[in-house]
């Protein structure tokens, strides 16, 4: 056969370019071109075969990645995460795929696997929106705070109208602290997107925390307007202090009740605002009745194991049965700019919320809230992330000491909390931390930063297991919360967990006892900042005019003055409270 002619020679490349392309439509037409003028062409008919088998993956492609779009907004992940997989089988750099993948695994939890399609997908497109901020969503979850923060704002700077990189960079600066910053987000964010009920919902919670209560029921009630059956909505509404239930929201929840098939977290957050409307009303057999539900939806829910965390605090004295704490006069680990640290620990609703307002009114104090610093610098002086693998690590987890003994393993931890500490562009000399899980680390908090002090909050175990049985929690660290004997259970292992701290660090711990707070005010006052030698000042006195956010669920009782007699509530309902009464009376056996 003759060699091809220059003419064909063209249109074969041609063709090819076409194919290469992806014009299909193109290349199959010149190809044919080809074999009418040569028939038998070799490189046509290879070209022509290449497009069939192209054709078929990317048919198999396209149809595999409408099943996993289909399958993840369904929720079924795992069905999501095979489709993903499939499509990239079938075409390895196919850009909707890796999007696609990364983000069913960090719904999954699995935020190291999603990193790998995620930066595969950034190296084709490095300024994809979507794809640096589910990058700064797993350092977030990595416990990075400053490489989440870069990764939002290089997805903001790639789109300045991508909402949900506002939406998420909002979280980030609310756990790091910045609410202010945080709002302006979340604002742009509902400018961006005025109908959408989540973002409205999120201002709502923002509002609270800084406690506009009349912005934030404002925010919820929008919420409900461009969704009705936004659940979430009407439980954020009932724990506002100034909320007056209306015939119509309760008409509208029970309506939502009636639902069939409605989802256990719907049914849950419904029970909990329709209590409280009860509680209200006055209607107090109705109200004790629906709490119990909602705590055993919570219950379902949350599932919690309290003998597991007993033998997790046992683990823990044991690991630290011959530790011995540092003087607090030692020297502080970084700079010597570096703050003073002092964490304040106890149960929930034990009063470390109050404290830590009354410490940051001094000016020379700054209040972090509930920071995760610590969890995240052991975590990642232990080379792990605290988001890997499901939720935020279990107590068992954060008190692993077997890296005691590596040199420079506190030094790390120290060096990373700091890190994370300067990203809240703090001047002031002293930092409060009440993340309330340290209780879990203290030796390993006091061995890292010898110079720190810790704040031990005592009050009336029946008064915080009732407030518990109670409360609001927005997240999932409070299994122990919705089962009465759970919660005493719980009391008791954090009683024996800080029992056995202060035998062994007894001039680093300063016992503060709530009631005694409320009865004696500035005299326990004096107290606390002649523990933490910190000079008098008069504004700690008027804690409750400090303006700044309080991110727990005591975000409406510091804005108020000290008052008395909170702890003898529970009295009213000590029938209710019999299974939390004889664990407490029975004790640690």
């Amino acid at each position: 056969m003759p060699p091809p002619s220059p003419a064909l020679i063209h249109l074969l490349a041609q063709a090819e370019a076409f194919a290469s392309d992806g014009d299909s439509a193109g290349a199959r037409a010149l190809y044919h071109c080809v074999l009418d003028r040569s028939p038998g062409n070799q490189r046509a008919l290879d070209g022509l075969t290449a497009l069939k088998d192209w054709e078929t993956r990317a048919a198999g492609t396209t149809a595999a990645l409408a099943a996993g779009q289909s399958s993840l907004e369904a929720g079924c992940l795992e069905g999501a995460l095979d489709h993903f997989t499939r499509a990239l089988s079938l075409n390895p750099g196919e850009g909707l795929a890796l999007q696609g993948l990364g983000l069913t695994l960090m719904r999954l939890n699995r935020y190291a696997e999603a990193e790998i399609p995620t930066q595969a997908l950034l190296e084709q497109v490095p300024d994809h929106p979507q794809a640096l901020t589910n990058l700064g969503l797993i350092r977030h979850h990595q416990g990075r705070p400053d490489m989440a923060q870069a990764a939002f704002a290089q997805a903001l700077a790639a789109d300045p109208d991508y909402v949900p990189a506002h939406v998420n960079m909002a979280g980030l600066l609310i756990d790091l602290g910045r609410t202010e910053e945080a709002l302006s987000h979340l604002e742009r964010a509902a400018a961006l997107r005025p109908n959408a009920a989540d973002i409205q919902v999120n201002l709502g919670l923002l509002h609270r925390q800084w406690g506009r209560e009349v912005e934030a029921e404002a925010a919820y009630r929008q919420a409900l307007a461009l969704q009705p059956d936004r659940t979430e909505a009407y439980e954020f509404l009932s724990v506002l202090s100034s909320y007056r239930p209306t015939d119509a929201d309760i008409d509208r929840i029970r309506s939502l009740l009636a639902r069939p098939n409605l989802p256990l977290g719907d049914r849950r957050r419904l029970v909990t605002a329709l209590s409280r409307a009860m509680e209200f009303r006055g209607n107090r057999e109705e109200a004790r009745a629906l709490l119990g539900e909602a705590n055993g939806l919570r219950r379902r829910e949350l599932p919690h194991d309290p003998e597991r965390e007993w033998s997790q605090a046992r683990n823990t004295m044991a690991r630290f049965a011959t530790w011995t704490a540092p003087s607090p006069e030692a020297d502080p680990k970084g700079s010597s700019s570096s703050p003073r640290l002092v964490f304040i620990v106890g149960p929930p609703r034990s009063g470390t919320s109050l404290v830590e307002q009354i410490l940051a009114s001094h000016p020379l104090v700054r209040g972090i809230g509930e920071a995760p610093f610590f969890p995240n610098a052991l975590a990642r002086a232990m080379d792990r992330s605290p988001g890997e693998g499901g939720p935020r690590p279990e107590p068992g987890f954060l008190n692993e000491t077997d890296f005691l003994n590596e040199p420079g393993f506190l030094d790390e931890i120290a060096r990373f909390y700091l890190s994370d500490l300067e990203t809240l562009g703090v001047t002031e000399p002293v930092v409060v931390d009440k993340q309330l899980i340290n209780i879990w680390n203290l030796g390993l908090i006091r061995a890292s930063f010898p110079n720190a002090r810790i704040i031990h909050m005592l009050r009336d175990p029946m008064a915080v297991g009732w407030s518990i049985w109670r409360s609001f929690f927005g997240n999932d660290g409070h299994a122990f919360a919705y089962d009465l004997a759970h919660i005493g259970q719980h009391l008791l292992t954090l009683q024996a967990l800080m029992d056995f701290w202060r035998d062994r660090d007894s001039r680093g711990i300063l016992d503060m006892d709530y009631d005694r707070l409320t009865e004696h005010q500035e005299e326990e006052t004096r107290r606390l900042l002649d523990f933490l030698d910190l000079p008098w000042n008069d504004a700690c006195l008027r804690f409750h005019e400090t303006r700044r956010a309080v991110v727990s669920a005591s975000s409406q009782q510091v804005r108020r003055p000290l008052y008395r007699g909170s702890s003898d509530r529970w009295k009213e309902h000590a029938e209710e409270l019999a299974p939390l009464a004889e664990v407490l009376a029975r004790g640690r056996t």
